[in-house]
């Protein structure tokens, strides 16, 4: 007769190996397919930024024409009408002026460019100014002084007899200079002071208005070619047509 402890021992040996048998090799995990994550979960949950699809969008390019100019009067055609310092100014324009377009190796630069012909006060002042407006489309033009989008006024003055006021240095001169670097940037002032677009242009190519502040220069000694006039000041141009 065998021995109990030895059929205890067979049984156990017997069920292990048709455990073995029917079980084979553990099987392969079953392939658990994750889901996309959920945009509208990953915004709630603290800590997890989302791309904003605003950030991918072009800024969009400052528009060159206004829609309505300043509130001042317009002086008529070929003629311009400044005023600064509580002094008021009317003359002629020289030519070229209005607008134009620019273009240079594919680049493109919408320009109003004014200047007025030399006059004199009843005091003895000689004077002249010009006004530029720039909008740039593309870096080829840009430059320190030019981004995206310039307005600029500089008013020259010379209160001797003698000398020349094509020459700035040479003169008691005062600006407003607004600059924009690229399309949707701040506006920075150079010069002076003003709300962008303080240039203004009509559809018509021919009227503009800009308002603001002229800052004296400090290049020149003071008062050595006059006295600069500044603070708030107006303009109103209107090219000729001709």
């Amino acid at each position: 007769m065998v021995p109990a402890i030895f059929r205890v021992s067979s049984l156990l040996m017997i069920t292990c190996a048709l455990t073995l048998v029917a079980c084979g090799e553990p099987a392969d995990e079953p392939f658990e397919q994750r889901a996309e994550p959920d945009p509208a979960a990953a915004e709630s949950e603290p800590g997890v930024a989302t791309p904003d699809p605003a950030d991918d969008e072009e800024p969009i390019p400052s528009a060159f024409l206004a829609d309505a100019l300043h509130d001042v009067d317009l002086p008529p055609p070929g003629q311009f009408r400044l005023q600064v310092a509580g002094e008021l100014f009317e003359g002629r324009l020289d030519e070229p002026c209005g607008w134009s377009m620019r273009q240079s190796e594919g680049a493109n630069q919408d320009r109003f460019t004014a200047a007025s012909g030399q006059w004199t006060t009843e005091d003895g002042r000689r004077m002249t100014f010009d006004l530029r407006r720039f909008v740039m489309y593309d870096e080829f033009f840009w430059n320190r002084s030019h981004g995206h989008e310039v307005d600029q006024v500089t008013l020259r003055v010379r209160a001797d007899e003698g000398g020349s006021l094509q020459q700035i240095e040479e003169t008691a001169w005062s600006r407003m200079h607004l600059l924009r670097p690229a399309a949707g940037d701040e506006v920075s002032n150079r010069m002076g002071a003003g709300d962008m677009p303080a240039i203004r242009v009509a559809e018509d190519g021919l009227r503009a208005t800009a308002a603001g502040e002229l800052q004296a220069s400090d290049w020149e000694e003071p008062d050595a070619y006059g006295e600069p006039l500044t603070g708030e000041f107006s303009l109103a141009v209107h090219c000729s047509a001709d």
